[in-house]
Formats: C-alpha cells, sequence, structure tokens
C-alpha cells in the first residue's frame, strides 16, 4: 500500500543519512517513523 512505501522510503533515506554521519538525532527520527508504521498498521489491521 502507497502510504507503507512511502514510510518505507524515507525510513531508507534516513537510514543512510544516518550511516554517513553518524547523529543521534537521525536515530531518533527513524525510531519515530518506526513507531508510526506501527501504529499505522495497527489502525488499518495489518
Amino acid at each position: 500500500m502507497l502510504i507503507m512505501k512511502l514510510f518505507n522510503a524515507f525510513k531508507d533515506i534516513l537510514e543512510a543519512a544516518i550511516t554517513n554521519d553518524g547523529t543521534q538525532l537521525g536515530a531518533s527520527i527513524v525510531n519515530i517513523i518506526e513507531s508510526s508504521v506501527d501504529m499505522v498498521n495497527r489502525f488499518l489491521g495489518n
């Protein structure tokens, strides 16, 4: 589904940025996105 593809693409971009940069902020953003994905999945019953 489109929303999940967008989330995953955004997460992949952030993870690549974190690998290059190594910032804790980036890791926090990825955690927030993963939590959001989990909430969307639960909401949609996937």
